[in-house]
């Protein structure tokens, strides 16, 4: 086993948390999980992730999307998510102008997105992570899991519960009109 001192982080960090064998640093550059990126770019697709790969590019400053989007040249606005879940994830707005929410977790079809419980497009934005564009003002943004395999496996599943109904009551009423084998001796 190591000797303890190799797991001690360098003098001059200082880690938001410890233990005997483990440090834990924060990245303070880091972007936030859900956040408003000043400008929103439109790129050809495909010329995404050459954007993203370049030196110059910061996600702070602009998003990439390759769907036409009409948003002001700047975009303002604060988000903080409130509430979340594996399958569902609640975002507080407060825009001072029209702008794109970018939650900055994996795009996938499966998601839907509403604002103010209406439902909205979701943009794939990065290449990889999903974005939605909101109007100015204050307002909840909630992202649901519901991927198509999951919806119909639910109607095959109700499906095959109706069936199974329908063939029990045609063997029920099969089996009431059949004469037992005592009945028809006594006849």
């Amino acid at each position: 086993m190591p000797d303890k001192c190799c797991w001690a982080p360098p003098p001059f960090m200082h880690p938001a948390f410890q233990s005997d064998d483990y440090w834990v640093l924060v990245n303070s550059n880091a972007q936030p999980r859900a956040f408003v990126p000043r400008t929103v770019k439109t790129v050809a697709a495909g010329q995404e992730l050459e954007e993203v790969a370049s030196s110059q590019f910061n996600p702070a400053d602009v998003a990439l999307v390759t769907s036409p989007v009409n948003l002001p040249a700047q975009c303002r606005g604060t988000v903080q998510i409130t509430s979340e879940i594996p399958t569902r994830i609640r975002i507080a707005a407060q825009m001072e102008t029209p702008g794109l929410i970018v939650l900055a977790d994996n795009w996938d079809k499966g998601w839907r997105a509403f604002w103010n419980g209406r439902p909205t497009p979701i943009l794939r934005v990065d290449y990889t992570i999903r974005g939605v564009v909101v109007p100015a003002g204050t307002g909840t943004l909630e992202f649901i899991y519901q991927p198509a395999s999951v919806i119909l496996g639910l109607w095959l599943a109700g499906l095959a519960v109706i069936a199974l109904l329908g063939w029990l009551t045609v063997v029920g009423l099969c089996s009431r009109q059949k004469p037992s084998p005592n009945q028809t001796a006594a006849e």
